[in-house]
């Protein structure tokens, strides 16, 4: 975790222990401050993360950054075989095909289909975590499962697969590489005391690769 503040504005001695960082001038040349940003988080992450702060993101009005980069490497508990990984396609949601590259293994692992889902735990050697992949049951059912994905249905579903028995499946997933941004001005809000901006509305971006 480091936070990156600007000379216009100071924090609590309290967030010392995050690595604290003025971006002085930077923060009025968005790509100046990005890059000094991303060279950060490409350092801690071994390369694996590029770009995480767009350029346009950062501009005069710019207080404080906070980034966070983590650089998660996991073996599974049953590795799958690469000699076995073939091109196969990939349904997109909008319709149509891709070919991808895809892994296969036939194994033991916890799998639940409640409604419209399927979930299965694929664990990693030390058992401590896991990964759970929702898939959709119907071919282009993935906006139904969106639907459906609250805190609360996901926590039942995931309850239901911790307490199910391990069984033999086929399991073929791709392997992916995913980008998003999200906006977090509401779920930030109620933990975080919001300075005056002149009526103004905040503005806080988390981008996430």
């Amino acid at each position: 975790l480091s936070v990156w503040e600007t000379n216009v504005m100071s924090l609590e001695p309290s967030a010392a222990p995050f690595a604290t960082t003025r971006l002085s001038s930077d923060s009025r040349n968005g790509a100046t401050a990005a890059a000094r940003i991303n060279a950060w988080v490409e350092r801690e992450t071994n390369n694996r993360i590029r770009d995480l702060i767009a350029p346009a993101s950062l501009d005069e009005m710019t207080r404080v950054v906070v980034t966070n980069a983590v650089h998660f490497l996991g073996d599974w508990v049953q590795p799958f075989n690469a000699r076995l990984t073939r091109p196969k396609p990939f349904y997109l949601a909008g319709g149509g095909t891709r070919e991808v590259p895809m892994i296969y293994g036939r194994r033991a692992h916890r799998m639940v289909e409640p409604g419209p889902v399927q979930l299965i735990e694929l664990p990693y050697k030390s058992e401590r975590l896991a990964m759970v992949a929702i898939l959709p049951k119907k071919r282009l059912g993935l906006s139904e499962v969106g639907a459906r994905l609250t805190d609360a249905q996901l926590g039942q579903w995931l309850q239901q697969l911790d307490s199910a028995e391990p069984g033999e499946v086929i399991v073929q997933l791709p392997k992916v590489k995913v980008e998003a941004n999200y906006k977090l001005n509401e779920p930030l809000k109620p933990g975080l005391i919001v300075p005056e901006t002149d009526g103004e509305e905040p503005d806080y971006l988390y981008l996430i690769t």
